[in-house]
């Protein structure tokens, strides 16, 4: 694992540095976002290592509230500091997309994570999997079906998912996070079930088979450049030896996320943060990602997904896992302020 490195080389910058934290959003994800940007804003809250600190929650409408006052998204960007670092604590849509990162950078603003085209490649599921599956990283057999051909026969697709082999399968709104209408199918009328509610939720759905073994994820904190951090890998189990859903990663008594991870060798824990790299680099991310697993025992992990923007509470599994390296809540949003800082110092956008 790559040593975090120094403060002192970057506090001088986050002392002048303003910084906004956007959270809230009009996706599903909502609920999470503000818990992610309302725990960020406690952890930061008078923190002498930064400059100027506000919250902006984005409402249901998609107006911008500033200090009570909504504004539409371009005229909120100019009532804050030019100079402003935006931390985003956005999940789903507007954020995770990329289009929120296209925003701000039309309009010559600064933010955390990665940029627009990683960022709509992990949040189209089929898209990562090529992504990741032309650098060699293992995915599952996996059909897309669309909802139109879906809708006015689904024999085709139900014959070309059953001929990926003997469930279960996994199905998923291609776009989405969070687990959102994510269903596992054992036979057909499950799984003709499981795609009638994805393919309400997103125009396309994603099938994958199953695979045996248990769910594992790896974040990833670098930019293009640097020397990356690999945290530790966090080990998950749902209760009742059920899958990773919306419930079991908010739910107070949800799934158990350990780390270290009691069902892994060293050696297949080194073999995830390795695929968690690869996989990372394949869609272009830069600041911070975290990237999930199947993990077998001694084979090859099997890509789930890459979240550019992933849950950031105090128990989530990313802070956690960093929490595990010795540095604490506080700490990370700083890492990654700091991080975006030096992206930013590289690239500028003006």
């Amino acid at each position: 694992m790559t040593s975090w490195g120094t403060w002192p080389a970057r506090s001088e910058v986050l002392a002048r540095q303003p910084v906004v934290v956007l959270f809230g959003g009009t996706s599903g994800e909502r609920d999470v976002s503000l818990s992610s940007g309302r725990a960020v804003l406690e952890a930061l809250d008078g923190d002498p290592r930064l400059g100027e600190l506000r919250g902006v929650e984005i409402v249901e409408d998609g107006r911008w509230d500033i200090d009570g006052v909504r504004l539409v998204a371009p005229n909120a960007v100019q009532a804050l500091p030019d100079d402003a670092l935006y931390l985003l604590a956005l999940h789903g849509c507007p954020g995770e997309d990329g289009r929120m990162q296209a925003f701000l950078e039309l309009c010559e603003r600064r933010y955390t994570g990665a940029g627009p085209m990683a960022s709509s490649t992990c949040m189209d599921k089929r898209r990562a999997r090529e992504a990741v599956a032309a650098a060699q990283v293992r995915v599952s057999p996996a059909r897309l079906v669309a909802r139109e051909p879906f809708a006015d026969d689904p024999a085709p697709d139900l014959a070309a998912i059953v001929a990926l082999g003997p469930g279960p399968w996994f199905v998923k709104p291609n776009c989405g996070g969070s687990s959102l209408g994510v269903t596992r199918a054992s036979d057909e009328k499950e799984l003709r079930r499981g795609l009638e509610a994805a393919l309400e939720v997103e125009p396309d759905a994603l099938v994958e088979l199953g695979q045996d073994g248990v769910e594992v994820t790896c974040g990833v904190i670098g930019n293009r450049g640097e020397a990356p951090v690999l945290l530790p890998v966090v080990e998950i189990l749902p209760r009742g030896g059920g899958f990773f859903d919306y419930s079991e990663k908010y739910d107070e008594d949800g799934a158990r996320e350990l780390c270290p991870p009691e069902h892994l060798s060293p050696e297949a824990a080194a073999r995830v943060q390795a695929r968690a790299l690869t996989a990372y680099r394949a869609t272009g991310c830069e600041g911070y990602a975290r990237i999930d697993f199947i993990s077998g025992g001694e084979a090859e992990p099997v890509f789930l997904e890459a979240n550019t923007l992933p849950g950031f509470t105090p128990r989530s599994i990313l802070p956690r896992a960093a929490e595990a390296t010795g540095v604490d809540f506080a700490d990370l949003c700083l890492e990654l302020c700091a991080r975006a800082l030096a992206r930013f110092e590289r690239a500028p956008l003006r």
